[in-house]
């Protein structure tokens, strides 16, 4: 779909309508966020599991090494959109990193809700990312139960109406 595309347009003006202005346009509007949200996330998961608060530096450099990633950086300059997909799943695994189990509140609903979609909609092969997410979403739920001093039936549930909650949301949003 060229649904990736159109936030490109306005930008791509800004730095001339060619092939180096719309490659310009990828980098500026999908890839250096989706560097940035996965350093974030890296250094989040650092605090997280090593309990060692990272620094400036350290957080540069990564975010350095990031953007350097031939990975990531030949689809950028063979101007393909794809990246959009990874910064929406970066913004995803950012929003969910801290969660605990709870009951997911209407403000986050509708956020991953949203990503959900609009990651569906750039392109369905994001089907499967999506599937997974929700897996590895439904495992973390289930396995973090017991800190929260929740039963084995109430986490299921909990899971349950997290996600038909964020099903629905998406449902509804694909019919109107």
């Amino acid at each position: 779909t060229y649904v990736a595309v159109l936030p490109l347009i306005p930008v791509s003006y800004l730095f001339g309508i060619s092939y180096f202005g719309f490659i310009l346009s990828i980098a500026v509007v999908y890839y250096l966020p989706a560097c940035f949200f996965l350093t974030l996330l890296a250094m989040r998961l650092s605090l997280r599991l090593n309990d060692y608060k990272p620094s400036i530096i350290s957080f540069l450099l990564c975010l350095m090494l990031g953007v350097i990633i031939p990975a990531f950086l030949q689809p950028v300059l063979n101007g393909s959109v794809e990246i959009a997909g990874i910064l929406l799943i970066a913004i995803m695994l950012n929003k969910t990193i801290d969660y605990s189990g709870e009951t997911l509140n209407i403000k986050q609903l509708l956020s991953l809700s949203s990503l959900t979609l609009l990651l569906f909609l750039l392109n369905h092969w994001y089907i499967f990312y999506i599937a997974g997410f929700y897996v590895a979403m439904g495992a973390v739920f289930i396995v973090t139960g017991p800190v929260n001093g929740n039963g084995f039936i109430k986490r299921i549930a909990i899971f349950v109406y997290n996600f038909a909650a964020i099903s629905g949301i998406c449902a509804i949003a694909i019919l109107v």
